[in-house]
């Protein structure tokens, strides 16, 4: 009995040794797993532990720049302003393993108990986005319209201007501008340029599209005749536009690549008015 206890007991030290272990050097996460996280929550708490040149070169989407050597001083100095959700799912890669290892450590020092890490960048099977992608709004279009055609971002090319009109169902100045919006639309193909509606609520917080919205969407879009393609959010479109956007209508302007152009308009206007600020584009950018 006694020889029986003494090995049950060094059993247990021996689990609760590599428990610790396992916990001190974080959780490893697949990344099939992080790739769904990250496209049901944008905003997720993702960091790249490499030099800010690396990351500068491609890294992965919605990640922030943590390198190594400042991890401790950022997180405390984000510590010290109030920040204390210390159960916070928290996510850290690198160029290795030991990277990781090395951060799950200091996050784990600091206080944070909910800690996961990527393996090593090179475990990554996703895409990458460099600091230029990031610079460009509409860099990535991969979504749908509102009637289910798959969207990406050829629908840039051979446009010198895109006018992306911000937009809800329930927004009535929205509405109202949406005919004269059409007719621009029109006008704008001879001259190099077009009109893209995005919506800012056909996805729920999950970014699953709300079909009540959806459905409300294709009749304002019949009944307005704004012929002009009207895009559903993706995550990343969610993440990098419409959780920017403090009203609606909000309107702004890319040009071939994605990147913003000119001013961003917030609140409806009139064919005129908007005909006005369209050739002020055009000139501008030729």
């Amino acid at each position: 009995m006694k020889r029986a206890l003494i090995l049950l007991l060094a059993l247990l030290l021996c689990f609760l040794h590599a428990a610790g272990a396992e916990e001190s050097s974080g959780r490893l996460i697949a990344p099939e797993t992080l790739q769904e996280r990250m496209n049901m929550n944008p905003y997720i708490n993702l960091f790249d532990l490499r030099k800010a040149d690396a990351y500068a070169d491609g890294h992965l989407p919605y990640a922030v720049s943590t390198p190594l050597a400042e991890l401790r001083d950022m997180m405390q100095g984000i510590l010290d302003s109030g920040y204390s959700y210390m159960t916070a799912e928290v996510i850290v890669y690198g160029d290795t393993e030991e990277e990781g290892v090395q951060a799950t450590q200091i996050l784990h020092h600091l206080g944070f108990t909910n800690v996961y890490r990527l393996e090593s960048l090179e475990k990554w099977t996703g895409r990458l986005v460099t600091a230029a992608d990031e610079q460009r709004l509409l860099g990535n279009l991969d979504t749908v319209d509102i009637y289910g055609n798959p969207v990406d971002s050829s629908l840039l090319q051979g446009y010198s201007l895109t006018m992306v009109n911000v937009w809800a169902t329930y927004c009535t100045p929205c509405i109202n501008e949406m005919s004269d919006l059409g007719r621009l639309a029109a006008d704008m193909k001879d001259k190099g340029g077009q009109i893209i509606g995005l919506l800012s609520d056909t996805v729920d917080a999950s970014f699953c599209p709300v079909e009540e919205n959806v459905i409300k969407a294709r009749k304002i879009f019949e009944q307005t005749q704004a012929d002009y393609p009207h895009l559903i959010p993706s995550a990343e479109l969610c993440w990098k536009i419409i959780g920017q956007i403090s009203a609606v209508p909000t309107t702004f302007f890319v040009d071939e690549t994605g990147s913003i152009v000119g001013s961003v308009y917030v609140g409806a206007r009139n064919y005129d008015a908007w005909q006005a600020v369209i050739a002020d584009m055009l000139e501008e950018i030729r």
